[in-house]
């Protein structure tokens, strides 16, 4: 009765570890010591794309299709680069040392009719000591997906950091969260200086905070903003930036992040703000010019007064224009003949 109870269990037992190697997401295969499938799970089947007959008897190389099986003849195992191949030499490494493998990389190259694939898997093995005989446990996670997506993410994030402009993020507190190499030398603090920091720290507007909310709304209702800003480094140095700031939310429209792209645009306004000086001065001339090119007339001369008054300020003006140019003036006006004069300072009209 004892020895019927306990092959029950082991009956059940079996019957457990079939059901989970048959129906476990992982892709899963057992070989022989010649590195010949016997038996496939359901997983398998599905990515091998042939039923568990058709498997039966292949390398893995040959049942995955992989690229290198057709460099020999004889099929898996045998091909150029076969020797370097993680699965073939992790397998053969379990039925040598009878030790489990576990999270081994691996790459297949696979012929489809559309092309190579890449194919990428986290490879674990397990030895087997059957009645049948010796065998290995192959499971294998495909992770191309997750590598790729992976691989993208630390391009983006390298991109980033060596990008020649200003990236910053921030939380829904506003508290910095990533700074690249160009941030720390627009702001001159370090990457851990920034770190945690509130950027309205180093906006230099007056009312700096208030400025910091207009932004924040127009965010809220654009989605994003842009604009230029006018900021203090650490060492009080005064600057001025071009700023687009985007709101970041994740496919449920829930918020991520706040990113913010500067540029120092300091030189640039500089040269913007001597370009202005001296089209204001080419313009102030023209005017001049123009106004002497006319017929003179005592309200010409007067226009002309109040252009040199307004142009170099009250005291040139009382002193300099009313007395030298007044009288360059009034000269000009004699030699053309015409009757009009300006009086020297304290003296009246006759």
């Amino acid at each position: 009765m004892k020895a019927s109870s306990e092959i029950k269990k082991i009956e059940e037992l079996k019957e457990t570890n079939r059901i989970l190697f048959e129906k476990t997401p992982l892709v899963m295969f057992i070989v022989n010591p010649d590195r010949k499938i016997i038996k496939v799970n359901q997983a398998a089947q599905k990515l091998l794309q042939k039923e568990q007959g058709a498997a039966k008897g292949l390398r893995g190389g040959e049942a995955f299709h992989c690229l290198h099986a057709l460099d020999d003849p004889s099929g898996c195992g045998y091909g150029n680069f076969c020797g370097s191949c993680i699965v073939r030499n992790t397998v053969l490494s379990t039925f040598r040392t009878k030790e489990d493998h576990d999270s081994v990389t691996a790459t297949i190259p696979r012929q489809t009719d559309k092309g190579t694939v890449i194919l990428q898997f986290s490879l674990f093995t397990r030895y087997l000591d059957t009645e049948a005989g010796p065998g290995v446990l192959v499971g294998m996670e495909d992770v191309t997906e997750k590598k790729t997506s992976s691989e993208r993410l630390q391009f983006l994030a390298q991109s980033l950091d060596s990008a020649p402009i200003s990236v910053l993020s921030t939380d829904l507190e506003g508290r910095i969260t990533y700074a690249n190499q160009a941030s720390e030398k627009l702001f001159g603090y370090t990457r851990r200086e920034l770190l945690g920091s509130d950027p309205v720290r180093f906006n230099a507007h007056p009312n700096a905070k208030s400025t910091q909310a207009g932004i924040m709304d127009e965010i809220k209702k654009n989605g994003f903003w842009k604009g230029e800003l006018t900021n203090r480094k650490k060492n009080s140095e005064i600057f001025h930036i071009s700023a687009l700031i985007y709101r970041i939310n994740d496919r449920h429209g829930n918020f991520l992040s706040y990113v913010g792209f500067q540029e120092d645009i300091t030189e640039k306004k500089k040269v913007e703000a001597s370009l202005n000086q001296s089209v204001s001065e080419l313009r102030f001339r023209e005017t001049i010019t123009n106004l002497f090119l006319t017929r003179p007339s005592e309200t010409v001369i007067k226009d002309i007064l109040t252009e040199l008054l307004d142009r170099f300020g009250a005291g040139y003006g009382n002193f300099h224009c009313h007395h030298q140019k007044g009288k360059e003036i009034d000269e000009s006006l004699n030699h053309t003949g015409e009757g009009s004069h300006i009086p020297e300072p304290g003296v009246s009209p006759v």
